[in-house]
């Protein structure tokens, strides 16, 4: 877990979000993490104003977090991680400009 928070610092300080990334996705394939622990602090990491304002690789691998958890937590009745889930998808649909919607 120390991987997370180093990586979390890191992107305070300089936005390497390939980097966050990587330490995220590694830790998501270690079956020795405990994923309660995992999940919080994903929660945290991911958690930003507006996805459409972060750059798109990294709003892309911020929705698979969301819904990695939603998903796989233990307490998949919990309702903040599916607000956020579900806010996160709409701010994206909100981004897309209304020309390209197909009729």
């Amino acid at each position: 877990m120390d991987l997370l928070k180093d990586a979390s610092v890191k992107l305070n300080g300089q936005q390497n979000y390939d980097a966050l990334a990587k330490a995220i996705d590694a830790l998501i394939a270690d079956p020795s993490v405990n994923r309660g622990e995992l999940y919080n602090r994903l929660k945290f990491v991911i958690r930003s104003r507006s996805i459409a304002e972060l750059p798109q690789a990294w709003a892309k691998k911020t929705l698979g977090y969301y819904q990695y958890i939603a998903y796989n937590a233990e307490d998949r009745r919990d309702p903040y991680i599916h607000h956020e889930y579900a806010a996160a998808l709409e701010s994206v649909l909100r981004s897309i400009p209304a020309d390209q919607w197909a009729n």
